[in-house]
């Protein structure tokens, strides 16, 4: 278990993700609390946020929380992208990824957060929990969910405002 409070988080130019929970295998049950992202101008493609379920054993909740954080992105950065593993067997399963009370502006034409799965098998993850949150899309979608989601365990929005320059 492993908690952020009150950092600051500043990205490079170099196309780097700030928070990168995928490199080693990812990680689980990590709390950001009153923390500030930043992609600055000239970050190719970086997101702020990278998640992703490879290399977790199959249908693994991962249990992020992000609790009053404000995301900004610049050029051509996700604010959140998070990409799980489907699975062969099994049945659909909760990521638990949960924001709430957090801004996210995004002024790209990225989307501010992505949620997809890799690879073609048929057992889905959902979860994703989007609670009194203001995101705000320059010309990208707020909320990006592939059509490879699980609808038994769906992705909720609740009490929030979303205004994009595209589809929501």
């Amino acid at each position: 278990f492993l908690t952020f409070e009150n950092i600051f988080f500043v990205g490079t130019t170099g196309g780097f993700a700030l928070i990168n929970g995928n490199v080693t295998g990812p990680s689980t049950n990590i709390t950001f609390r009153k923390c500030k992202f930043l992609q600055p101008p000239g970050s190719s493609s970086g997101n702020c946020i990278l998640i992703g379920t490879t290399g977790l054993p199959a249908l693994q909740s991962l249990h992020w929380i992000f609790d009053s954080c404000i995301f900004y992105t610049l050029t051509n950065a996700t604010a959140i992208s998070i990409t799980y593993a489907s699975s062969a067997s099994g049945s659909d399963w909760d990521v638990d990824i949960v924001l709430s009370n957090s801004i996210l502006i995004c002024r790209t034409t990225s989307n501010c957060i992505t949620f997809s799965k890799g690879g073609a098998n048929s057992i889905l993850a959902g979860g994703l929990a989007i609670k009194n949150c203001n995101i705000i899309a320059g010309a990208g979608s707020c909320l990006a969910i592939s059509t490879g989601s699980s609808t038994t365990v769906p992705c909720v929005v609740y009490n929030s405002l979303l205004i994009a320059g595209a589809a929501t």
